[in-house]
């Protein structure tokens, strides 16, 4: 069974501007794309997860960077559309076959279903073998491998076979020998957050879904009000002109919520 995309044959994908073309027309039409990626410890994975995204979603940041299953799935769901997200360290993230957990169900069942999220999610992790199958053998259409910093090989699925325990074929499509290195300021952020993780939250990903759904909340119900109270320094203008008793003064009240908004 041969594989064909959304978007069109990935036959004449030979360059990274092709690459990141057929990702985008991939998410344009209403599919996902999940793209692995391999390398030794210390070699650059995540160096060019974060630059891949960069280049499939101009909007990425490291606010979209996550480490287990359940932080990405909760990113997942507030992700606008056709963005990029990084999934960095699976292995310590709550993704492995032999760990039968409630958050390794319900990544499982992301990866099933997600489909609908129009999303490119790159995931690392040191082996291909340590991905779970449903992932590579089902979900994952793309194969990066980073044999040497700075250097990475692109491999292409050409072949699904339908039968249970059979492994996909990958086929290598083109090398990348020239990854940039992030800048200086947003290599040490990647640092201090994936430091924060493991001293915080470790693999406690309730705890963090859990905080930063509870800022995303402040942070709308902030926005909430600001939009509602907008309309107050002119309703006041237009208050004082139209009654001539005001005399064109504000009342107490007004005068400090015209202050406040002014701010």
């Amino acid at each position: 069974m041969t594989t064909t995309a959304a978007s069109g044959s990935a036959a004449d994908i030979r360059s990274l501007g092709g690459w990141v073309t057929y990702i985008r027309g991939r998410l344009r039409q209403s599919w996902d794309a999940w793209i692995l990626v391999t390398g030794a410890p210390g070699v650059g994975k995540s160096m060019t997860a974060n630059f891949l995204a960069h280049k499939i979603d101009e909007a990425f940041t490291l606010d979209r960077t996550f480490w287990s299953g359940r932080s990405l799935i909760w990113g997942s769901e507030i992700a606008p559309p056709f963005s990029a997200l990084v999934w960095d360290e699976i292995i310590d993230g709550g993704l492995s076959s032999e760990a039968i957990t409630r958050e390794n169900r319900q990544t499982l069942k992301h990866l099933i279903t997600g489909r609908s999220y129009n999303l490119a999610t790159i995931v690392c992790a040191p082996k291909l073998r340590l991905f779970q199958s449903f992932l590579k053998e089902d979900r994952a259409e793309w194969w990066i491998h980073i044999p040497a910093r700075g250097v990475a090989t692109f491999h292409h699925v050409i072949d699904w076979n339908p039968y249970p325990g059979a492994k996909p074929y990958y086929k290598q499509k083109f090398t990348l020998r020239r990854i940039p290195m992030p800048p200086a300021e947003e290599e040490a952020d990647y640092k201090r957050r994936k430091r924060e993780w493991r001293t915080l939250y470790h693999r406690d990903s309730e705890k963090f879904v859990k905080e930063k759904t509870d800022d995303d909340k402040l942070k709308v119900n902030v926005e909430r009000l600001a939009r509602k109270l907008s309309w107050l320094p002119t309703a006041v203008d237009e208050y004082a002109a139209a009654f001539p008793g005001h005399k064109g003064s504000l009342k107490p009240w007004e005068k400090t919520v015209r202050h406040r908004l002014s701010r």
